[in-house]
């Protein structure tokens, strides 16, 4: 579940200026119709594009300005334990509340939207929010058999999703098997997935931008197995953005094995 750290909000109170620090969750609270009450958001949250355009910026998600954070007078901060630096969330919660996400799948993450909807006095939204992202996930088709895959996040050095996160999570909902036992973003190297090759590479948008080119050497090295780009967002963007994702995921799960 979600952690709130820092002074404790009064169940009475309903935040009226909020800094979100997650792309995700700055999305899914404009969703839930809170963008006028959203004073600050990192470089990193583009989504809507109208309406995150006249958010002060206050840095990355891991490099974010604790002091423009403060200048910014916020009642409730929203962040996440995976995305976010340690040191600035420390220093933020010394004197604001701090609403901290641990999300490691799909299903936490439609709890985690209903708590959100609690903190910001948007449960009723929350809720009807939760329902239809549910709904349209139990629509994802499951892959008949288990293929072994490899998601790959990152580049020098190649790392690659790991158990206990919501992108395994959201591979185990296609049906299929990641290829690592490893927990969080591991650092991969090809020797060790020649001993049980994947059958799917997969190289995300996000947060590294591969292309095609980046995975030459890998390619040479397992001729037999098939490769593709995927949109990082539709496999790492939990909250509102989940909805639109699983429509793509349906169709996109469908047409992996196609030849190129």
């Amino acid at each position: 579940m979600a952690i709130l750290l820092g002074p404790k909000l009064d169940h009475t109170h309903v935040p009226k200026r909020i800094v979100s620090l997650v792309p995700s969750l700055t999305e899914t609270l404009i969703d839930l119709g809170l963008e006028k009450r959203i004073v600050g958001r990192t470089r990193f949250c583009i989504h809507p594009s109208e309406a995150v355009r006249n958010i002060d910026r206050i840095g990355g998600t891991k490099d974010f300005s604790v002091e423009r954070i403060l200048k910014l007078k916020p009642d409730l901060i929203i962040g996440s334990q995976e995305e976010n630096h340690k040191d600035g969330i420390e220093a933020l919660q010394a004197q604001l509340p701090v609403w901290l996400s641990t999300i490691d799948s799909v299903d936490t993450a439609l709890e985690h939207i209903g708590h959100l909807g609690k903190v910001t006095g948007t449960a009723e939204e929350a809720d009807l929010l939760t329902q239809a992202i549910d709904k349209a996930w139990k629509g994802i088709p499951r892959s008949p058999s288990s293929k072994r895959v490899a998601y790959f996040i990152w580049k020098n050095p190649w790392m690659i999703a790991g158990k206990g996160t919501y992108i395994d999570s959201v591979l185990e909902r296609l049906g299929w098997t990641n290829v690592t036992e490893q927990v969080r973003y591991p650092e991969i190297r090809m020797q060790e997935l020649a001993k049980d090759p994947p059958e799917l590479f997969l190289f995300s948008s996000e947060p590294f931008p591969f292309k095609k080119e980046h995975w030459s050497a890998w390619r040479a090295a397992f001729p037999k197995a098939h490769f593709r780009l995927v949109n990082g967002e539709d496999f790492s963007w939990y909250g509102s953005r989940m909805l639109e994702a699983a429509e793509r995921l349906s169709a996109w799960a469908r047409d992996a094995f196609d030849e190129e």
